[in-house]
């Protein structure tokens, strides 16, 4: 599997420097500094195209799974709805197609693990359980998918914005205890039962006044080879959330970039960008 730390390449939503031009401005001069291309998606409906685009799993081979998420199924929503075809017909991949139903957001990749909340098994309601969790470990050649419930309020049901890996044993995962304490205790059994070992990051969302803000969500990181560019809300808050990722990943370097408009639209820098493997090591 293709983790984050091997990636090259981030792609982002042509439309990203329209709604959020600053945001884009300071990303894009980042990536620039370190060496690192970035590449903008053409015919995108929205700037979240983690969820549109294909999940890297070696060098030259994707997953598109179908992206008919519920939440945009509405009629009213329905023009959100990216075209995966006429985006990917401009890139030359080779794409394997699975018929489930997953954002590329809810897929949190180790070299032999995934993570995926439970909202799985509510998209794909024509296969049960087992059949689910035989196609993931099948089209990834993984050995376990974790499945974890997911995040009471979340609309989208993606883990992205939940945990990520620190490495193949290891979880970076929000502390949601001042939400939903009850909901956090059934939220970790889920990763330890799989024997991986927990580290905690302060999250904020508490404090939020809606379920689509998605102020105070740092693990919504962006992670391209040794760089991780993480979102900032508050300086008092952002030291405390640089020290635990920096922490948990010695060696990388964080660079933070504003994020307080672009979280009112419920997503931060995971969620708006694509970052993929081009070189082979």
């Amino acid at each position: 599997m293709v983790t984050d730390d091997l990636t090259d390449t981030v792609y982002i939503s042509s439309l990203l420097k329209e709604r959020y031009p600053e945001f884009q401005h300071t990303v894009s001069e980042i990536l620039k500094r370190e060496g690192i291309d970035l590449i903008e998606i053409q015919d995108t409906k929205d700037i979240w195209c983690r969820d549109y685009m294909p999940v890297q799993v070696s060098s030259d081979r994707f997953i598109r799974f179908n992206y008919d998420p519920d939440y945009l199924r509405p009629k009213k929503y329905r023009y959100l709805r990216s075209e995966q075809s006429a985006i990917l017909c401009r890139l030359s991949l080779s794409v394997m197609e699975s018929d489930l139903v997953v954002d590329g957001g809810n897929v949190v990749k180790a070299e032999d693990k995934v993570i995926i909340t439970d909202k799985i098994f509510s998209e794909n309601k024509n296969m049960n359980r087992d059949e689910i969790i035989r196609e993931i470990l099948t089209i990834f050649g993984i050995e376990v998918v974790v499945i974890i419930p997911a995040l009471p309020g979340d609309f989208t049901g993606h883990s992205d914005g939940m945990v990520r890996f620190v490495n193949a044993n290891t979880v970076l995962l929000n502390d949601f205890s001042k939400y939903h304490p009850a909901y956090f205790q059934k939220l970790k059994k889920s990763l330890t039962a799989q024997g991986l070992n927990i580290t905690l990051l302060p999250w904020y969302g508490w404090q939020n006044k809606n379920d689509i803000d998605d102020t105070g969500d740092y693990i919504n990181f962006l992670r391209v080879g040794d760089l991780i560019i993480y979102p900032e809300f508050d300086p008092v808050t952002d030291r405390d959330a640089k020290a635990a990722i920096q922490h948990s990943y010695p060696g990388t370097k964080l660079e933070g970039v504003d994020g307080r408009l672009i979280a009112k639209e419920g997503g931060l820098l995971n969620c708006c960008t694509w970052s993929i493997q081009t070189r082979k090591n």
